[in-house]
């Protein structure tokens, strides 16, 4: 993982991703009609269910549980336990949902709320210890994992506030390539996919950049 933090998105394997997309047939000078990307087959690689369109991106605040929070890859949770001393400390969720722990533990967490995750290791942990109940978690910070792909100067991982904007992200990449200009920005995670058409996007005021709600994490 690669700690960074940008203006807004970018693209990554079949199950999240964030894509910064076709730049500009170069051959072609016509403008495009409202809306074409609708007729591009967009079937993301190795997944069977169909792709599910959607006018905006993520959750906002208001959908944000903070006694029993769903956790999601970017999240930093602190582990504590008075049965081992070692478990004590705070621990990045990766990209893929994965959260590395003391004794070579690895437990997914995806899908999982703050107080599942908390049942589950209490299991992994439990031939460890004759108690292992005590371990206590929480979250200690809420920033989201995004891949950015595609025309920006630089490609990678990041971590983003959870309202980051579009453009925030963009920045965080190094802003976007100018030979060619991207025309479009894809965001999906899984069969989830929602794409912008970016002249759109900027011609109108910040006030009115509402598209992305907020991340779910993880997203390419």
């Amino acid at each position: 993982m690669s700690n960074r933090t940008w203006n807004r998105p970018k693209t990554s394997l079949g199950v999240r991703l964030l894509c910064i997309l076709m730049a500009g047939l170069t051959a072609c000078s016509t403008t495009r009609p409202e809306r074409a990307w609708r007729d591009v087959p967009v079937s993301p690689t190795g997944t069977t269910n169909p792709v599910q369109l959607v006018d905006s991106w993520g959750e906002s605040s208001t959908d944000w549980n903070p006694q029993d929070p769903i956790i999601v890859p970017g999240f930093l949770v602190t582990m504590h336990s008075l049965a081992d001393t070692k478990l004590n400390g705070d621990y990045r969720v990766d990209f893929d949902g994965n959260l590395q722990l003391p004794y070579d533990v690895t437990t997914i967490t995806t899908g999982l709320s703050l107080s599942q995750l908390k049942k589950k290791l209490t299991e992994q942990y439990r031939p460890y210890f004759k108690s292992p109940s005590d371990i206590d978690l929480h979250v200690k910070e809420r920033r989201y994992w995004l891949d950015v792909r595609g025309l920006v100067e630089k490609p990678g991982r990041y971590l983003v506030e959870p309202e980051a904007s579009l453009d925030l992200v963009i920045g965080l990449a190094g802003g976007t390539s100018k030979e060619p200009a991207p025309l479009y920005v894809r965001i999906q995670k899984g069969s989830k996919m929602c794409i912008f058409d970016l002249a759109q996007y900027y011609s109108r005021g910040a006030e009115d950049h509402q598209q992305v709600l907020g991340w779910l994490g993880g997203e390419v």
